[in-house]
């Protein structure tokens, strides 16, 4: 599981600490997967298979990506990582993330 783990944070970009702030999932419960000290519990799975998009099976390695009927019925991942992330900020940092993200793409429609 924890190689599945591994791949998504490198497909999606993200570091362990953006996964844990976002889950609650406490970054000493990834190390104790990581070293076999623990397994995770049905419930950190479900918030991580959330998280990412994927069904538990597929981070338990039970599916393939393209066998994962999990990401048909999400939106895209990109976008929910987004929005996860956006809750996190306060206001005056999501109008910051907001100037950045304008900035950098200016050829976007960015109708409010």
């Amino acid at each position: 599981m924890y190689e599945i783990y591994l791949k998504l944070l490198r497909e999606k970009g993200l570091r362990a600490s953006d996964v844990s702030k976002a889950t609650g999932i406490p970054p000493s419960t990834f190390t104790d997967w990581k070293t076999g000290r623990s397994k995770p519990k049905q419930e950190k799975l479900e918030k991580l298979a959330e998280f990412f998009g994927v069904s538990v099976d597929y981070l338990l390695g039970r599916k393939l990506p393209e066998q994962d009927d999990t990401k048909g019925e999400k939106e895209d991942d990109d976008i929910v990582m987004l929005n996860r992330v956006g809750e996190k900020l306060s206001p005056e940092q999501r109008k910051k993330a907001i100037s950045v993200l304008k900035a950098m793409f200016d050829e976007v429609d960015w109708e409010e």
